[in-house]
């Protein structure tokens, strides 16, 4: 046991971080356990079984807590305290776990049931999930597994489990790929408040979006009532995107988000908006978003970006130089986009007064 554990050793100390297991010593490293774990199984003894009891009795009563009883795991010798039964639920997150390797559970299922009769081989817990993602944040094909170990296990009696629901999101950090410069960016879980529900809210994921909003690469794998239901977070609504892309602090940012200073993205806003205006609340959120817009120059016109007071149909083009509405994806206006420019305030018809001037 301590040359495999010498050899076990020196290779992992010698790979590259995230450098996979060589095969042969692996399968080496396996067969070697598999041979030091028969001399640690008691087989029925004959004519009378007493005596293979009592002699396993004897060796197990010999383990003590300063000399931990010594097994073979995913992450080499460990005392059997420290290992837990593989489980493939949890094999996609769990990386640092040591388990009893899948590999040898046939050939060693006496000395097995042995050490869990003894409570000495547990199975996976909660506190082990916590200790790993204490550790270390996931990758996203890695979150999306716990997650939904999460609401499969944990989520399903929600009676009592707010303050592990607490534990859980406070250690479970994400590790995304950002798209503007390659680098690895931290999203830690007690942070997100909300998730995009893509069936009831279709709005452009390439523009700017909150930190709170947990990542569409996720959201998408996970049916929108478990995630209210499970994790407490409530969907992404459309004025909360507007609320968002209206701040000063986030549309200066990026010239090509700047819903005063880019007509494509401007256009691309007011076509999300004409989609579902109709289905807004016009108690809440249709005013909100109205005061939102008045105040910016957000009509793509004929004479550069206008606020939607300053602008006009195309119906209303009875002087060369009135701000006419002109969208650059040529989209047709009418039906609920009208309406919803309408309501915004674009003009359909020219005072009075501006006619006398002309």
């Amino acid at each position: 046991m301590q040359t495999a554990t010498q050899r076990w050793d020196v290779f992992v100390t010698s790979k590259n971080p995230g450098e996979p297991l060589d095969p042969e010593l692996q399968k080496w490293f396996y067969n070697k356990a598999r041979h030091n774990l028969q001399f640690f199984t008691f087989h029925p003894s004959a004519p009378s079984a007493v005596v293979s009891s009592e002699m396993r009795s004897a060796f197990f009563s010999c383990v003590v807590p300063e000399q931990p009883f010594p097994i073979v795991s995913s992450a080499g010798i460990k005392s059997a305290l420290d290992v837990r039964m593989p489980d493939p639920t949890f094999a996609t997150f769990l990386k640092g776990l040591p388990v009893f390797p899948e590999e040898l559970l046939d050939s060693s299922k006496l000395v097995v049931a042995a050490l869990r009769e003894r409570g000495m081989l547990k199975d996976i817990a909660f506190a082990d999930v916590l200790k790993e993602l204490r550790e270390r944040p996931l990758q996203e094909e890695e979150m999306i597994a716990c997650l939904q170990w999460w609401i499969d296990t944990l989520g399903k009696d929600q009676a009592g489990i707010t303050g592990i629901r607490r534990e859980f999101l406070d250690a479970a950090v994400l590790t995304v790929c950002s798209s503007d410069d390659g680098d690895e960016k931290l999203i830690p879980l007690k942070g997100i408040q909300a998730f995009l529900n893509r069936q009831n809210v279709a709005i452009p994921t390439d523009g700017p979006l909150p930190s709170h909003l947990l990542p569409i690469s996720i959201s998408r794998k996970f049916d929108s009532a478990r995630l209210r239901i499970c994790l407490e977070w409530r969907e992404f609504t459309i004025l909360e995107w507007v609320q968002y892309i209206v701040d000063p602090a986030v549309y200066t940012q990026k010239s090509e988000f700047n819903i005063v200073e880019s007509p494509d993205w401007a256009d691309r806003v007011l076509q999300v908006l004409g989609k579902y205006w109709p289905n807004l609340s016009k108690s809440a959120a249709q005013p909100s978003i109205v005061e939102l817009l008045d105040k910016l120059a957000c009509i793509p016109t004929s004479a550069g970006m206008k606020r939607p007071r300053e602008a006009y149909f195309s119906k209303v083009d009875i002087f060369r130089d009135l701000p006419i509405i002109n969208l650059p994806s040529r989209a047709q206006i009418r039906g609920n986009l009208e309406r919803f420019l309408a309501d915004l305030g674009v003009r359909k018809h020219v005072d009075l007064q501006i006619i006398y001037n002309q």
